[in-house]
């Protein structure tokens, strides 16, 4: 078994190794604490053993040695130090403190707890680019029309491209998810918090009620989707970026209305977190 880096163990605290199921029970006990072997499993033999303790350095800390038919031979119980004092001889558990067969966490006694050990969180897969190098370009009728405040003027008709990229080719080949919102211009939005952002953290999400009449009018236009409610791409990011083209069509213009566009990079499974994320841009339509 190998400990995860940074696990500390103070005086007078205890760690235990489990060969294998769940510790969270155990570790709601209070005693000690408890983890699960690295490799997956633990093979103590019963005809005898030896058990090292290094530190992080390789530095051995200590060691023991049973056998098999001695007074240390556990035969379905623990063995355990005869005292809780460091360096005692060890002895069946049930010889110890009688009637108790296994104290792990615990003192001898099986009642009084060990103090917890140390152990660091567990370290999230990180990757370049995070919460930076990922953009949109908004091109109205393939001509570029970025703005520093991010709200950009249309009209009814025109044909947009929205190039998701990495402007400095940090994260190709990770999937994102780009949302899309229409709404009366300047009617607030409630911003959503995508797990493992800080709050505000969000993309648009409708909010029944505060867009009176918008959503019944619209007629489907973003991957044939209408606008009840968020559209959401999953595509992959490639090396020279991905294009979205679609036209504004006729029906939302002249209604005071803007589309609201984000997209998040995304894990597949690996981090609780999202990994990036580009700011709102509005498109208003004239």
């Amino acid at each position: 078994h190998t400990f995860a880096a940074g696990t500390q163990l103070p005086a007078g605290a205890a760690i235990v190794v489990f060969g294998g199921g769940s510790v969270t029970n155990f570790n709601t006990l209070g005693g000690g604490t408890g983890v699960l072997a690295s490799t997956g499993s633990l093979g103590l033999n019963n005809g005898g053993d030896t058990i090292f303790v290094y530190d992080a350095t390789l530095a051995l800390i200590d060691t023991y040695a049973y056998g098999s038919g001695g007074p240390d031979d556990g035969d379905g119980e623990s063995i355990t130090r005869v005292t809780d004092n460091p360096g005692d001889v060890m002895n069946k558990h049930s010889l110890v403190t009688a009637g108790v067969f296994h104290s792990a966490g615990f003192k001898n006694d099986g009642m009084t707890p060990w103090l917890p050990a140390v152990i660091p969180p567990p370290v999230l897969p990180t990757y370049p680019g995070n919460t930076s190098d990922f953009d949109v370009e908004v091109r109205v009728n393939n001509i570029p029309a970025n703005d520093p405040t991010r709200v950009i003027t249309v009209n009814a008709n025109d044909v947009i491209n929205l190039w998701y990229m990495s402007p400095g080719s940090t994260t190709e080949l990770q999937p994102f998810s780009a949302f899309y919102q229409l709404f009366f211009t300047g009617t607030p939005l409630v911003s959503q918090v995508i797990p493992g952002e800080t709050p505000p953290g969000g993309f648009w999400l409708d909010v029944p009620g505060t867009n009176p009449g918008a959503v019944t009018t619209i007629v489907p236009f973003i991957d044939g989707i209408g606008f009840g409610g968020p559209t959401f791409l999953t595509p992959i990011l490639p090396t020279f970026g991905y294009n979205y083209a679609f036209p504004i069509p006729p029906i939302v213009g002249g209604q005071g209305l803007s589309l609201m566009l984000q997209a998040v990079i995304v894990d597949p499974g690996l981090n609780s977190a999202n990994l990036g994320i580009d700011d709102c841009v509005e498109l208003k339509i004239n």
